[in-house]
């Protein structure tokens, strides 16, 4: 069985960079967003990666990406 407590370090991370960088995105837009760009940029398909790829990934799209949601 998995540790459990992945779970809150991944949530706990994740909520961090959502707030500072997509704070005005609902939780499905930002999900959304997020699969495409992982999807056609990294070429990964969002089932495979465990979790400290995942938290790298969700970090490079914010640097990214967050840029541009604020001017927009």
């Amino acid at each position: 069985m998995r540790n459990k407590e992945r779970i809150d370090t991944f949530t706990w991370e994740f909520a961090e960079i959502w707030k500072r960088s997509f704070p005005d995105l609902r939780f499905g837009q930002l999900c959304m967003n997020f699969f495409g760009w992982l999807q056609s940029k990294k070429e990964k398909d969002p089932f495979f990666p465990e979790k400290p790829d995942m938290i790298e990934y969700f970090r490079e799209y914010a640097n990214e990406s967050s840029l541009w949601y604020r001017e927009n």
